[in-house]
């Protein structure tokens, strides 16, 4: 059988000198550098978070940004759009008055060559009748 005699009482005392001895070199130590690991841990994901909450505004204020860049961008075309639209109309109705000038200055002096030519020719057919007459009657009296 067992025999309980004193250096079962000795080696209780040996195992809870072992146990408050490993407690304090090994335990403790190992369950602070756990504790610290896992705080350390948790600083990265609460940073790691941070970061995410802050690059998701930065995307969103960029993205805006750039959607305000782009309507001021079409803005600015179709106003530059526009206003070439209007300045070639200018051209246009400009060159076409010009044109009208010049077509209208053509006008006039064909209208005062033909109007010469005309006198012209009653001056040339007067002439021509009269001759005929005087060769087909004789003199004119």
């Amino acid at each position: 059988m067992v025999d309980l005699n004193s250096t079962i009482f000795i080696q209780m005392i040996g195992f809870l000198l072992l146990l408050i001895i490993l407690n304090v070199i090994l335990y403790k130590p190992i369950l602070s550098i756990i504790e610290n690991r896992k705080k350390k841990i948790q600083g990265f994901i609460d940073e790691s978070e941070l970061l995410r909450s802050q690059s998701a505004l930065k995307e969103k204020e960029y993205n805006e940004k750039l959607s305000e860049a782009e309507f001021k961008a079409k803005k600015e075309y179709n106003e530059s759009l526009i206003n070439a639209m209007k300045e070639k109309d200018a051209k246009i109705a400009e060159e076409n008055l010009k044109t009208r000038k010049i077509i209208d200055s053509y006008k006039k002096e064909v209208a005062s060559a033909l109007d010469k030519e005309s006198e012209s020719s009653k001056k040339y057919s007067l002439e021509i009748s009269d001759a005929i007459y005087t060769q087909v009657v004789g003199e004119r009296g």
